[in-house]
């Protein structure tokens, strides 16, 4: 009682996943939203920060699946990685309609050591996302958080104005370790 709520963060229950990874993050779900995210933000007014995990091999944004960007399609390990910048321009492009202002990447070690093996494979490979991923963001007036992230990750940022923060936890759910916060812990700490 008496709190008053400043910001929404929807989760990753808002966007259509496959093979665990999100398939197109550009609409919610109407069965979640009947209104659109629009008409959320319309309603209540309150900014948000909006979850993503890793891109699925069949998302709707690959060339190889009919749309218009370039991916790295890893169908083995079920993800993918968009390669051009403009990708990420016009995915955070306009979301501000509703509401958006911090993009939350989330899920960072799986799309770097489960989901993608050219992440392993390529020296640059992982700083060109992320980097691509931060452009979009700024030119767009976002900022971005980091979650579940390795150290690698938030040096990297220091590259990127866009990323202002990180959570180095685990998901916090019930019957979770999430404290157990290891190897992403102390950067953020420091």
């Amino acid at each position: 009682e008496g709190l008053s709520y400043r910001y929404a963060l929807y989760d990753s229950w808002w966007y259509p996943h496959s093979s665990g990874g999100v398939t197109n993050w550009s609409q919610a779900m109407p069965d979640v939203f009947p209104d659109g995210m629009e008409g959320v933000y319309e309603a209540t007014g309150w900014p948000v920060q909006a979850h993503n995990r890793w891109w699925s091999w069949e998302n709707v944004y690959a060339k190889q699946n009919g749309g218009q960007y370039e991916f790295i399609i890893d169908e083995e390990r079920g993800g993918a990685l968009p390669l051009e910048q403009a990708f990420w321009d016009d995915l955070l492009g306009n979301k501000q309609d509703w509401g958006l202002r911090v993009y939350e990447q989330d899920w960072l070690y799986n799309e770097f050591y489960q989901h993608v093996e050219a992440l392993q494979q390529s020296a640059t490979l992982g700083r060109q996302w992320l980097m691509q991923m931060g452009r979009g963001a700024e030119k767009n007036g976002l900022t971005i958080q980091y979650c579940m992230p390795y150290a690698r990750h938030l040096l990297q940022s220091l590259e990127i104005p866009s990323v202002t923060q990180a959570r180095a936890s685990d998901d916090y759910k019930p019957s979770n370790d999430q404290w157990a916060i290891g190897g992403g812990g102390t950067p953020p700490d420091a």
